[in-house]
């Protein structure tokens, strides 16, 4: 059941059950509370980068 076929399966049909479809608001107040806009900040995992088009924005 988990397996590589299993979790391609729900990625194609969006049914992964974490994807809220957009960053998350703790997040995203993380974020914009930041002082220093310019550091590097690293974003582990993988998934649709929704915390990574909100910083690039």
């Amino acid at each position: 059941m988990l397996n590589k076929d299993f979790w391609e399966e729900r990625y194609a049909l969006e049914q992964t059950g974490w994807d809220i479809g957009e960053i998350s608001q703790p997040l995203r107040n993380y974020f914009e509370g930041l002082a220093n806009k310019k550091q590097h900040i690293l974003i582990p995992g993988c998934g649709r980068a929704y915390e990574a088009e909100f910083l690039f924005k």
